[in-house]
């Protein structure tokens, strides 16, 4: 009983690692510490969600291997990340653990869909599930919407172009990807990221810097820029087609550069379109771009 409660929370931190393609326990306590550090309550549904969705896996009798390797915790810790921040109610704890597990057996119907076409899964899962329970809480009262997520008219939109800007957002686009805005949290997760693997950190902190200045370039809200909000996509995208893929050629820093910048202009064009449904962008441009890259190889080998 002792030995399957340690696989069970070794597989469920390394789940929280997975999150930036790590499977390392340190990265994941390191994370998860940060996570903590910027509130207490986030710090429990982290690892709360990644517990509930290596049990459900475990439950179900998924792959021992792909278990112990925290694959099936990733997206759980996001959606209950994501439920938890975006709804309101006294419910909310327990919706986002629900949600938390329920992304565990799409992310297993979506893993047995997407081998046939060579193509990883991502954090599709907990997108498509973080926008069924949203959309949902517009229905059911039981499940209550966040004020910031509420849709709004794009008749009466206006974009926030003027301010101070902030090289904070330069960090603080690492910490989004678990939706923190703080550099402390921000700084803990990079270390995370290098003690794993030093390329990655680099990694990350080129697709962070590439993700500011291309929408400090293009135009973007300077509110949004100071957040982060146009950086962590980058970050994803820049660590997943320079590394995580299949790479056949020592130059896919630069495809890898491409794919970010594309990124921020595709969390831009999504940011507009799901605004009206009051739905987040959350990593879908990073899955989009990501995607497009992946499958571009298989015509162009050299990108």
């Amino acid at each position: 009983m002792k030995e399957k409660f340690i696989q069970l929370m070794s597989a469920s931190v390394k789940g929280i690692s997975q999150v930036v393609f790590i499977e390392n326990i340190i990265s994941g306590l390191l994370i998860l510490a940060g996570i903590a550090i910027y509130s207490i309550p986030l710090g429990l549904i982290t690892i709360g969600s990644a517990i509930t969705g290596t049990l459900v896996a475990c439950i179900c009798g998924a792959d021992k291997k792909i278990l112990k390797s925290g694959l099936f915790g990733f997206n759980s810790v996001l959606g209950g990340l994501a439920i938890y921040l975006f709804l309101e109610g006294p419910h909310k704890w327990i919706i986002a653990l629900l949600c938390a597990g329920v992304t565990t057996i799409v992310t297993a119907a979506l893993m047995n869909i997407t081998k046939h076409f060579d193509m990883p899964i991502l954090t599709f899962p907990y997108i498509i599930l973080t926008w069924f329970f949203i959309g949902t809480s517009f229905r059911l009262s039981f499940i209550k919407p966040g004020a910031n997520i509420l849709p709004q008219n794009l008749i009466n939109w206006e974009r926030e172009l003027d301010g101070p800007l902030d090289w904070h957002g330069l960090i603080t686009g690492i910490g989004q990807v678990f939706f923190l805005d703080e550099i402390l949290p921000a700084f803990f997760f990079l270390i995370a990221i290098f003690i794993a693997s030093r390329r990655y950190g680099i990694y990350a902190i080129i697709g962070s810097v590439i993700g500011w200045l291309t929408a400090l370039f293009l135009g973007g809200e300077i509110t949004l820029i100071n957040l982060g909000l146009y950086n962590y996509n980058a970050v994803l995208t820049m660590i997943a087609v320079t590394s995580v893929l299949e790479v056949k050629h020592k130059n896919a820093w630069i495809t890898g550069i491409f794919a970010s910048i594309l990124s921020v202009q595709i969390t831009a064009s999504l940011d507009t379109f799901l605004l009206q449904y009051g739905l987040p962008v959350l990593t879908m441009p990073f899955v989009l771009s990501t995607w497009l890259i992946q499958n571009a190889r298989k015509v162009f080998p050299n990108i």
